[in-house]
């Protein structure tokens, strides 16, 4: 079986989100959730993708979470931190 990879939600259809002002912002707010995801939770069984990287994006996709929470992880220039 070939694995077909993470195709819902699509990165054009995650990118209408209004709360997401680039790319960049969305990866770091589905990388860091995706740790956050317990998949043996029952809480997750409702969303299409069964991996933490599918459910994360699903999560931003249908406004459950708000990616906005991880943007302290976006480096910021005047702090010269990460």
């Amino acid at each position: 079986m070939k694995n077909q990879g993470i195709h819902f939600p699509s990165i054009n259809e995650l990118m209408e989100n209004k709360s997401i002002k680039s790319k960049y912002q969305l990866v770091v707010a589905v990388g860091i959730r995706a740790r956050e995801v317990d998949v043996a939770s029952f809480k997750y069984r409702r969303y299409k993708n069964k991996k933490q990287l599918g459910i994360a994006l699903e999560e931003i996709y249908n406004a459950d979470i708000d990616p906005n929470e991880y943007a302290e992880y976006i480096y910021n220039e005047e702090d010269d931190n990460w």
